[in-house]
């Protein structure tokens, strides 16, 4: 009973949180267009007012896409919510011996989204800090 009710309460915070100024101004902070590039990829994010996103990551040929709404999780930390992601389905090679084999057509996992740490160096750059992962992610806006 009382695990329940402390996730309720919480979920009651991390609402009450997610519509304060500070959390609308964290999140208005970042609505653009930014840059960035983390061990050979190079990454687009688009936020619109109200937290809606969309990015693109490259790599060589290889391009992928998501988009969603990014969460205030707490002070300097947001989450992004994936809702679509692109591609849907890859190609799949199923061997058939030591020699020969072929491909079927299979669907793709949803990515998990993610948190990130928060700071803003300038008005026009943000390094995001992936609180899972450890990784560092330092954004310029373009637009």
């Amino acid at each position: 009973m009382w695990n329940r009710l402390a996730g309720i309460v919480a979920g009651a915070a991390l609402l009450v949180l997610a519509a304060t100024p500070a959390a609308k101004a964290q999140i208005g902070s970042l609505v653009g267009h930014w840059q960035g590039a983390y061990q050979g990829v190079a990454f687009e994010l688009v936020v619109q007012p109200g937290g809606a996103f969309s990015e693109t990551e490259r790599a060589g040929q290889m391009l992928t896409m998501q988009s969603g709404v990014i969460q205030t999780t707490g002070p300097g930390m947001i989450t992004f919510v994936i809702n679509d992601w692109q591609p849907r389905s890859q190609n799949v090679y199923h061997a058939t011996g030591t020699v020969g084999g072929y491909f079927t057509r299979e669907p793709t996992a949803e990515p998990p989204g993610g948190t990130y740490r928060l700071s803003f160096n300038s008005p026009n750059s943000v390094t995001m800090q992936d609180v899972a992962m450890g990784g560092v992610i330092t954004f310029q806006r373009v637009g």
